[in-house]
Parts: C-alpha cells; structure tokens; sequence
C-alpha cells in the first residue's frame, strides 16, 4: 500500500491504481486522468439522491483507496462496502463508510467490477459496468457517455429521476450527464443583449447558479426561458456589495460540479473551456484558473474558474479579486483553448457609467479603511479617468506609479503608462512632460511595448520618421507581454503597431523586419479588417525583397546590348515560350511571348523572360528563365529595362537592382496589390485599352501622367481562310465570364436556328474557376448534365486547334458579364471574320465598338436574353449589314498584328531611353579609347556605392545621370556655368549657349525620369561649392570635371574635398589631359600639377583607388 494526496486527502491505494499522464502541451500540470473519471461516477452517485431524504449507498467492491466511497460519504447517510478482499481502515476513512454490514434495501448500488454477482432489488438505482445485466422490464437502462458505465433506473423513481436528469438528455436521448462545470452570475438589468450571453455560454455548462439583485427590465424572463433546458437555479436577492453578493452566488452554487465559472453578464465564453477543464481534471498542480478577457482594444487575466471545494472567495468590495490565501498556483488557460469575449453595448456602457459615482464613494470608503493597499489608488484613477475627471485622475495615477507600497507592480506600470497618455491626449501637456513618463513607464517594464510605441506615434505625426521608425522597431522586438497578464493591448501589438512600421521599413531597407510585421499582422487580423489588404500588398513586396542576393553588389560590366527582362509570374502550370505553338496559352502569356520575340528579332537588345518554367530555355532568340532567378540576374547584370507584367510586387524588387527603367502591364482590371511606390525608374502604368486606363486612374490618380493603354495584337496567319459553317457558334473565354446566360438562351436560339451548334472551348472544370463562380458553374454543369441539344464541350485546347476552330465559326455570341481590360477573343472574332455580338461592358466598347453589335443591358436578366436572342437573329437575316461588320472588323485585326505591336513597343517605350542630346564623349563612351577606362569608373562607383552624387562641370547632363542609374538609391547635384568659354581652343565649349546645352541638360534628365532627384546650380565653381559648403551640404561621391586649367582644377578639389564625407570617392578627370604640353613646361594649362599639389597637400588623409588618365581617391 502508498499514500497518495488527492484533492487535498490522503488515499492509501495499491501501486499502480493512480498515474500521472503527463500532457504534452500542459507539461507543467499533475494530471491523474482517472481522477477526472471518478469524480464524473462521484457526482452522478450524489446527484441520484439529490431529493431523497437518508440515502444509503451500497458498494460491492473495494478499489482505489476508497476514492468514490469516501467521495460519497458527504452526501449519505451510510455507505455500505462489500470488498473483495481484506481492507484496513485508515484514518482518512470516514465513520459513515462501514464494511460488511447488512443492508437490505440500499437507495443505490454500486458495482465497480465486472462480473460481480449481485443480488439487486428492483426498488434501488444500479450503476455498474455495461457486461452486468438486470431485469430490463423492471428498470429504465440509461448508458452513460464515453464511459462502459450504465445506470439502472427503478420504475419507482421514474418521474423523480426524469424531473431531476432530463436536462442532460440531448436529441438523441443519449445521457451526457456531467459534473464539471457550474456558471455563476450576478446580475441586475442586464437588457436584451443577456440573452445573447447566456446563449452562447450554454454550450459549455452543466449547470447554473444567477443571483439576480433586483432587475426591474425583464433579466429574469430571460433566464427563465433561455435556461430552462439547463440545470439550475435563479435567485433573487437584494445587492450588498460586489464582494458580499458574488460570494453569495458561489456559496448558492455549492459543490456539485468540479468547477465554478463566474463570469460577469456580458462575458461569452470562446472556443471550448469544457475540452481544457476536462483534460486537465485530474490535475493536482492548480488552485485555480484565469481566463483571458478581450474587451475591445484590451486584454486582461482575470481569476474566473475556481474549484467548488476549495471554497476559494473574493475579496474587496469593489474591483473584487479572488482571494490570495489557499489559492497558491493559479494558473493561466492559454487562449487557443478558451477565453472570454466581452460583449459591448452602448446601454450597457450607459449602466457602467452610472454605477461609477457609486463605485468612488466605495474606493474612497476602501482607501481609509485600508492606506496602505495601493490597488486602490489605481482603480481610482481609473475611475475618475472614466468619467474624465483628469485631474483627480491624473493625481491618483501618479500616487499609484510612484508610491513605495509594493504589490501588483504591473498596476504601477499601466499606471505610470496612463498618465502618460492622458498628459499627451487629454490634457495637453507638453511633449517633454509626455515623453518623459513614457520612458519611465518602459523603465519599470522593459518587456511592455506600449510606452515605445506612443513615442513613435508621436514622431510618426511629427514627421519624424526616422526617430519614429527607431522607437516602433523597439517595440516590435519586444513583442505582445503575454506574460503580463495585465492590460494587454493587443490591438496595438498586432494591428497599429505593424502597420505603422512596415512602410517604415520599406524607406529604411529592413526587408525582413518589414516581412515580419506584415506577417504578424495578418497572422493576427481577420481579411475584413482595417488596412488588411495594404498589408497584404506590403507582404508581397518584401517577400520579394527579401529575395535580393546577400552581400555587397559589385556594379557589372556593361554589355554590347542593352538586356530587356520581362517578369510574367502567374499561371496555374508551368510554361515558356515554345508554348505558343502546342499548347493553349491564355492573353498575358502571349502578349509577353509576342512583344519579347519582336523586340529580340529588332537585333537592338537580349531579352529575357522570367516566368513559371522549369528550366532556362531558348525560343526564338528569347532566354526564358524560371521566376527564381530574377532577383539574382538583376544583381548581376545591368537592365536597361524591366517589363513587369501583372504582379505590382514585383516593382520595388525591381527598383533596388541595376535597373534603370520599369514598366508596369496591367492583364487584369488593377494591380495585385494596393502599393505602387513612386519612383523616377518607373516609366509607365500600361493598360490594355483607353477604358481600363480611365478604371485604372480611378483609383489610382497620382499616376495620371505615367499611364497610357497598349493594345494586345494578333497573329493573322493563325486564321487560314475557309468556308464558314452557318449558324455555328464559338464559344473560347473563361466559363465564369458569360457562358451561363449563353446556356439560357440557347434553347430559344435553337428553335429559331435548328442547325445551329455552340462550340465551347473553355474548362469547366478548372479548380480556379470552380472557387471564384462556384453557384455559376454548379448552374452551368446542371444545364449540361440535362443533355441540352446542340452544345460541344471541348474544354482547353492548343492555339492551332482554337484557330482552326474561329476559322470554321460563323458568329461568336458573347453576353458578357465580366468587366474585360481588352478580352483576346474579341480580336480573334475580327482575324478569323466571325461576326461580333456581344454588350457594350467595359473594354468591349473599344475592342468590339462599332464594328460589331453590342447589346446593353444585363445579359443575366430574362429581359435581356429575350432581347438579345431577337437582335441576334436580325443579324444574321441580314446578310449584306453582317458583311459590313465582319469586314471592317476584320481590317481593325490586320491593323494590328503582333509584329507591328512588338515594333511600336520597342519605338515608343524603349528606345527613347537611349537618347541623349547635345553630348560631348566622356567616361560611358571608354574614353580615352581602349584603356579600360570606363571598367575602371566602374568599379569605383561600385565601391563607393554613393547615395549623394556631386557633379562639377555636368554639360549636358550625361555622366551623372549614368553615374545615378548605376547607383539606384542616389541623388544628383550639377554645377555648371552653362556660359560660351574658351578652353583649349575646344569649338563646342564656345558654342554653349547657342546650342542651348543647359536646356539640354534638362531635357537629358526628364528623359531620363531623374526630375526628381537630380539638382542643378547654375555658376561658377568656386560661388557654387562655397554656397554648398555654407549649408552644410556633404556628398560621398564628387566628380571634378570642370574647368581644365591648374588653378580651377586645384580649387575645385580643395573645395570638393571639404564636401566629401569621410568614406567617400573624389574622381577627377582628364588628370594626364595634354601630358605632352605639361611636360613642354605648361604646367597651369593643365590639371596634372593641380593633382600632384593636392596629393602632396593632403598625404595621409586618402587611399589611392585608382590613378591613370582619371584619379580616384577614398577619403580616410
């Protein structure tokens, strides 16, 4: 025999009756899972003679210490034990519990084992295990759930035991009774919204104990009716004071189930505390349990679920906790088992406020009786702030921060926190008096991000966003504070917090921090919330950028042709560009085909195409590269263009490469996500027609002046000419898009035509079409499974079959209900001469128009389809009107064929980025020739990896604006005269001002998209620097290419050198400029003497990166 303590008495038990389980998750907790058994057979044994005056229990068998005997003992008069074999009593067994003694006729009998030979009478109750058999016409056999254990019933208990237990009966008549979980409430005028509490609780309880202290509204009613399916009862009785009547309601509740749940009257239970208490019912670790609460923006712990024989009771009369003493362990239920939501109203909120006066009264009342506690300071302030009462508010708030009474230190923190807020928001207090009990705030709780965060708020208004950025990237480290269990916030933590930093991010380059709050956030916010789809957007885009190749960027060589890239994410399968051939490929895949291949055959770029295929492959001259390595590739290589087709994500990535310019096609009605970042590098928005540029520009207005439309092509040779087939009809866009009312109307189409055949090229079947139109296509397959007379389904097939197919076709009816950006097959309609009929919806007005016939109206309407189907048939009885259409809608086709759009699209969006005018050679063309120069320039601008650019001698604008495209976050300042001078005898540097460079130079730098980070100073040199350096301006990359005499050189680099940032470049050219007449003698006519001055001068304080024709020196 061993001892073993459970529910605070001594068993003494065989070895091996009782074991720990331990839980994986609850590791912490003693679990003994036969524990929570038992006491479910306990409290059914109790409940049994609940209304039976001296019940006597008999109990054929011995086990586990005595643990359901002794259980029982407290509720009869005597317990009769029948063992099996020999028991010592123990001193824990009561004097009620005897062994062997007589009892002729017990209230109820328990059997524990199997196959034990009773001889039971019909008049007492029998629980037992299922192999045990009684007379089955002398009771009523009620099964036990998830247990072997059956109660017998005797017919003279019948209606008793159906008055007391019918309750735990469910719609299936299976008995679900249970002792686990008690709901206790106070109440009084608790409104209609009770109704909605209880209910949503009721799932979860066993039984009920409400004290109503005087509701004059109905409350009771709904008690009533609400609960009456659920064991319990109402009681009415004055209101003492919150600690006296809560403890009144818990004393009523008494001891019949395992836990007491006290929850206020507008708290719902959420997600199942039933599953948690049951698996850790057993457990021998906890006093008592908290609950999370969730009241609007705050979170807090609260000790509600306590055990009914501990006997455990609140303290204080007002803000009334759960006493300290015999409640050692409390521990907290995690959330993702179970929490409670705290239902709002504005009448509730009302009752609140007119409790408060009260409620002073009573903290004041508690603060005399009681200095030195100082909980009370705190729920005073809380109160007067409630009732903005700021003042007074403020004055307890401080005395419960500073105070030296110690105890519930996170009441001093939130305290100190409030105070904060209410100086900064109500009673506008200076910031300095704000920020200052902020960061004392954070001082007494460096694990609370909440002090931080207002800080941040604060300068994020300011328009300080670097110091915002700092204290919201603080904060975010440190996370929500669980652990605190105090005033949690978490609408703070996981919404306001991370949508203010990710953008910050963004302008700081902290890829992954960004990637992280915009996962936290949407981790912790449902789709529908606030912001959530900017974050979304945000999501994409660092995702993206946090794909960038690690490291430091070395500039690449430059190529002999520019490299164009195309990005086409998207599609459900893997492609490439031999695709086109085989296979069906839908309108943005072949757009990018297309416009790739031509641009290629032009001679003038390499293009790449980055897409969903497998491996790199070559098709007509294109490289086509999976998706992967376009991060990599435009690290690596200079990109004179980037070609973003549909994903906006895409464009920040971008941006940060070797890119100097981005364009953006839009396939669909928008972009993917809700952030398009302004940037000098993106040229232009292009939509599909002038309709989906003005529903573009809709929403987004700012980009007015970088959106134009481009409109798809065709390939003419597609369409072989041959004999059309009368009345045959063509069907080839998604089902979801206007297939259904086309189904609709056929039968009234196939009365008037009787030959007439509906060819359907499309899946009906796909799983992306299924998810977006499920009612459409669920419609759709009903209408074909009918075996409707005239339709073929050939789902998807390959381009050549589908142009075979336009080419037999004699009219594509399309009643659309899909907002097309330009819709392929409207154009394939004109290429293969099929005659047009559709609705003016959207791009359709354009890619249709006049050319065919467009039916307003919806075409979902009967109305409408009765309309349509008597305009089509006009149509096609009037054959010279159908010619006129088809024909000239045939020549719009031919008007347009890919290999003049691919040509148009390289003339107008790709080659003016190549024009510069009014240049004079430099370092881009690798001058002087053939000695690495350029490589060597390069090179420099890759180790320097200058955000501030400083220019001297600009002309027309070339050099730096080559400088910044290779330096894609850098900024540009030009100084230049711009004035007729004579240098040289060099016959362009006379004729300035009559070739009007200065103008060039502008225009140089709007071609180049640069308007916006590009300045220019117009003057001399020396006045220009001078002014610079008196405004504190710094740069960490210079270039001296002015005035080529000693002097002007030699005062350039003096004043240039007192811009430059320790760490950065100074290049100076033309340093071995006319070498030949420097070393005749003329050595002011030239700039090497001014170099040799200066190195000389400021020996030690650079490192020589390159000295040649041009010098390169890094500033130490």
């Amino acid at each position: 025999m061993e001892v073993i303590t459970l529910n605070n008495h001594e068993y003494y038990v065989k070895p091996g009756e009782f074991t720990v389980t331990p839980h994986e998750e609850y590791n912490n907790l003693i679990i003994y899972p036969k524990v929570g058994a038992l006491e479910r057979i306990i409290g059914l044994l109790n409940d049994i003679v609940e209304h039976i005056p001296h019940p006597t229990l008999s109990i054929h068998g011995w086990t586990d210490g005595g643990f359901v005997p002794i259980g029982c003992s407290n509720v009869y008069e005597k317990v009769y034990v029948y063992p099996t074999e020999q028991v010592v009593r123990t001193s824990n067994i009561p004097s009620n519990v005897v062994f062997h003694e007589p009892c002729l006729n017990p209230t109820v009998v328990f059997i524990p084992h199997k196959d034990t030979k009773v001889n039971i009478q019909p008049t007492s109750y029998v629980l037992c295990d299922r192999s045990i058999e009684l007379e089955a016409n002398e009771f009523l056999i009620v099964p036990l759930t998830k247990t072997n254990w059956i109660l017998y019933v005797p017919r003279s208990y019948f209606t008793e035991f159906n008055a007391s237990f019918r309750y735990y009966f469910d719609n299936k008549g299976q008995f679900r009774y249970d002792n686990l979980i008690h709901l206790c409430i106070m109440v009084k005028n608790a409104g209609p919204l009770f109704e909605k509490v209880l209910t949503e609780n009721m799932h979860a309880i066993d039984r009920w104990t409400i004290l109503d202290t005087g509701s004059t509204d109905g409350t009771q009613d709904i008690i009533r009716r609400v609960l009456r399916d659920k064991k319990g009862t109402l009681y009415e009785e004055p209101f003492i004071n919150f600690r006296e009547s809560r403890n009144r309601c818990l004393n009523l509740a008494g001891t019949n189930c395992k836990y007491l749940v006290m929850l206020d009257d507008t708290y719902a239970l959420r997600y199942d505390l039933r599953v948690f208490l049951d698996t850790v019912r057993g457990d021998q670790f906890a006093s008592s349990y908290s609950l999370l609460i969730l009241s609007d923006d705050v979170e807090y712990y609260s000790n509600r679920v306590t055990f009914s024989e501990k006997g455990l009771r609140y303290i204080y009369t007002i803000h009334e906790v759960i006493q300290d003493t015999n409640n050692k362990t409390n521990v907290v239920i995690p959330k993702q088992a179970a929490y409670i939501h705290d239902h709002r109203a504005e009448y509730m909120e009302k009752r609140t406020m007119d409790r408060k006066r009260y409620d002073l009264q009573l903290l004041h009342d508690m603060v005399r009786d009681d200095p030195t506690n100082p909980r009370h300071y705190y729920y005073l302030a809380q109160t007067y702030n409630l009732l903005e009462d700021y003042e007074n508010a403020s004055y307890w708030f401080r005395k419960r921060a500073f105070t030296e009474l110690k105890g519930h230190d996170q009441e001093a923190v939130d305290s100190c926190f409030e105070l904060a807020r209410m100086y900064n928001f109500k009673m506008n207090k200076p910031w300095a008096e704000c920020k200052e009990l902020y960061e004392k705030s954070y001082e007494m709780d460096k694990t609370r991000p909440e002090a931080l965060y207002f800080i941040g708020i604060h300068y994020y208004l300011e328009d300080d966003k670097h110091t915002a950025y700092q204290y919201f990237k603080d904060a975010f480290a440190i996370g929500y504070p669980i652990h605190a269990q105090f005033s949690l916030k978490p609408t703070l933590s996981f919404h306001f917090l991370p949508k203010f930093l990710a953008p910050l991010c963004y302008d700081y380059k902290n890829w992954q921090l960004g990637f992280d709050a915009c996962k936290l956030f949407m981790e912790n916010n449902q789709p529908n919330a606030d912001q959530y789809s900017t974050m979304q957007s945000w999501f994409s885009i660092f995702q993206l950028l946090c794909t960038i190749p690690a490291g430091n960027h070395i500039l690449p060589h430059a190529v002999t042709k520019p490299n164009i890239v195309f990005v086409a994410d998207g599609n459900w399968n893997t492609w490439t560009g031999r695709d086109i051939l085989t296979k069906g490929m839908g309108g943005s895949e072949t757009y990018i085909v297309e416009i790739a291949r031509w641009v290629q055959a032009s001679g003038a770029y390499n293009v790449f195409v980055f897409c969903n295929c497998l491996t790199s492959e070559l098709f007509e001259g294109v490289t086509y590269l999976p998706l992967r390595a376009y991060s990599t590739f435009i690290f690596n290589n200079y990109i004179h263009t980037s070609i973003i087709s549909r994903f906006s994500e895409y464009i920040p990535l971008t941006m940060e490469g070797f890119v100097d310019n981005v364009y953006l096609v839009l396939h669909d009605l928008g972009p993917t996500g809700t952030i398009i970042p302004m940037n000098s590098k993106l040229r232009k928005i292009l939509c599909l027609t002038k309709w989906h540029e003005q529903y573009f520009l809709e929403t987004f207005g700012s980009f007015t002046n970088r959106t134009d439309f481009f409109y798809y092509g065709i390939d003419p040779s597609r369409f072989k000419p041959s004999p059309k087939v009368k009345n045959s009809f063509i069907y080839s866009s998604f089902p979801n898009r206007g297939l259904l009312p086309l189904l609709q109307m056929w039968p009234a189409i196939k009365r008037a035509l009787p030959d007439a055949v509906l060819h359907v090229y499309s899946d009906i079947h796909g799983k992306w079409v299924n998810d977006v139109a499920k009612d459409q296509m669920d419609e759709i397959r009903r209408i074909l499974n009918n075996k409707i007379e005239g339709v073929v389904m050939h789902g998807w097939v390959s381009k050549p079959e589908l142009a075979d197919a336009w080419s037999k076709a004699s009219v594509w009816f399309y009643p659309c209900i899909f907002k097309e950006t330009f819709c392929l097959t409207a154009l394939e309609a004109a290429a293969s001469k099929t005659v047009a009929i559709s609705t003016p919806l959207a791009a359709l007005q354009e890619t249709v128009g006049d050319r065919g016939l467009l039916i307003p109206g919806d075409p979902m309407e009967k109305e409408w389809q009765n309309r349509a189907v008597q305009e089509l048939l006009h149509v096609l009885q009037d054959p010279i009107r159908m010619a006129d259409l088809v024909e000239r809608n045939y020549q719009w086709a031919q008007s347009i064929p890919w290999k003049q759009r691919g040509n148009e699209f390289k003339a107008k969006y790709l080659d003016i980025h190549d024009t510069y005018v009014g240049e004079m050679g430099n370092w881009v063309d690798d001058l002087p020739a053939n000695g690495g120069h350029k490589q060597r320039f390069e090179e420099a601008l890759s180790l320097a990896k200058p955000k501030r650019i400083l220019e001297i001698g600009t002309y027309a604008g070339r050099s730096l604006i080559e400088m910044m495209k290779r330096c894609p976050d850098s900024t540009g300042v030009a100084i230049d005269l711009w004035t007729d001078y004579n240098e040289d005898n060099i016959s362009i540097l006379k004729n300035i001002q009559e070739n009007n460079i200065e103008s060039l130079f502008k225009t140089n730098v709007k071609y180049a998209g640069m308007e916006h980070r590009v300045r220019s100073f117009k003057g001399d040199s020396v006045d220009r620097l001078t002014e610079l350096l008196v405004q504190r301006e710094t740069f960490d990359f210079i270039y001296v290419d002015g005035s080529h005499t000693c002097l002007d050189c030699y005062t350039d680099m003096i004043l240039a050198w007192k811009l430059l940032v320790p760490g950065g470049t100074m290049a100076v050219d033309d340093v071995l400029y006319n070498y030949d007449k420097v070393m005749a003698g003329d050595l002011l006519g030239y700039p090497l003497k001014a170099k040799e001055t200066f190195m000389t001068k400021y020996k030690g304080q650079y490192e020589v990166i390159s000295d040649s024709y041009r010098l390169f020196i890094k500033k130490l």
